[in-house]
């Protein structure tokens, strides 16, 4: 193995790991969730900015890694993974086309448990939501028809049922 190569195969084997700790933080993200466990929440979610701040920088150092091994396999104007695999030898092209396959995969994963949490919290908040409207409406001060037939402003008196009806 070349120092290129074996440089990206190195920072593939770490975007695969810090994905799969992503994939286990957010599936406990879900718990938290559905637990309704803010605290839990709010530490997990610091836990995901350093993961996400980990990935960026991974993704930085793959681009950097691949472009030299593609210098050094005489490919020129690619910047895509796919490309690079059938001029790579065994058994690094094999080691290569698995990370690739896992990434893919485990990134497939990720994306659904994050859109699978941001719809459980955009649920929550619009119930959250809704309940605060009922209870605004219910202590607030509104007009109703009195029994002259005119409009009345009620203090905020909480009733649920109108006697007046």
């Amino acid at each position: 193995m070349t120092n290129r190569v074996t440089e990206l195969i190195e920072a593939l084997r770490e975007k695969r790991d810090v994905l799969e700790c992503l994939q286990a933080i957010l599936e406990e993200e879900n718990e938290l969730i559905t637990r309704l466990d803010s605290e839990g929440l709010h530490i997990n979610s610091e836990k995901k900015l350093q993961l996400f701040e980990r990935i960026s920088n991974l993704n930085d150092r793959c681009r950097a890694a691949l472009e030299y091994a593609y210098r050094e396999v005489g490919i020129y104007g690619e910047n895509t993974l796919s490309p690079i695999i059938p001029g790579l030898k065994q058994p690094e092209r094999e080691i290569v086309r698995n990370l690739q396959k896992t990434i893919i995969c485990t990134a497939g994963k990720t994306e659904q448990l994050l859109k699978l949490n941001r719809d459980l919290l955009e649920m929550s908040l619009n119930f959250i939501e809704s309940s605060m409207s009922f209870f605004k409406r219910f202590f607030s001060i509104s007009d109703t028809y009195g029994q002259t037939g005119r409009m009345l402003t009620t203090l905020p008196t909480p009733r649920i049922v109108c006697k007046e009806m």
